[in-house]
């Protein structure tokens, strides 16, 4: 098998994974607004970091794959799908992936603080912590809807265009088969 063949079928399965995990970042946000979660709630960092790390990982270097082709991060006249792609990314570095020290506030509650939430007050009578981390707001998950969905269909056009001018033939008994880029 040549060179540029071995890099196409890798392409192949690169762009598989990438519209699989870029599909399992859509699913992420769009249920942030299925279960109307809001910021303070338990369930909104866990979703938002989820659907935030699976967008990002097919523009991050990873084992095997290697970073997309700069194809799949241009967004040619879509200024606003392009502003939502590189806020995720930073997002990505700074807050998801490595929790930056410098946007990660540690508070310290000593005993006799008074915690307020809402209307409701409490003494503490131990000492206690919490930690602040910016998220993202209710305003960027509908734009990250968008951007997932244009990515994740230009994917799709472009592996059903792939497999068919390499799989169209009937092969063997026509059982499915595990793709090696190696040898396909």
């Amino acid at each position: 098998m040549s060179k540029e063949r071995k890099n196409k079928s890798l392409e192949l399965h690169r762009i598989a994974v990438a519209a699989r995990d870029i599909e399992c970042a859509q699913d992420g946000f769009k249920n942030i607004e299925t279960l109307k979660a809001k910021p303070a709630d338990k369930l909104y960092q866990p979703l938002i970091f989820g659907a935030v790390a699976s967008y990002c990982r097919p523009f991050t270097n990873n084992d095997g794959f290697g970073i997309l082709p700069k194809r799949w991060k241009k967004f040619e006249g879509l200024s606003e799908l392009m502003d939502t792609h590189k806020k995720l990314i930073d997002y990505r570095n700074i807050v998801v992936a490595h929790s930056s020290i410098t946007c990660n506030k540690l508070t310290i509650y000593p005993p006799n603080a008074i915690l307020t939430v809402g209307e409701h007050s409490q003494e503490l009578l131990h000492p206690g912590y919490g930690v602040s981390t910016p998220l993202l707001g209710p305003d960027w998950i509908s734009k990250s809807i968008e951007v997932c969905e244009f990515q994740h269909n230009r994917m799709v056009v472009y592996l059903e265009r792939e497999i068919n001018e390499r799989f169209s033939q009937p092969t063997g008994d026509g059982s499915p088969f595990i793709f090696n880029h190696l040898e396909h």
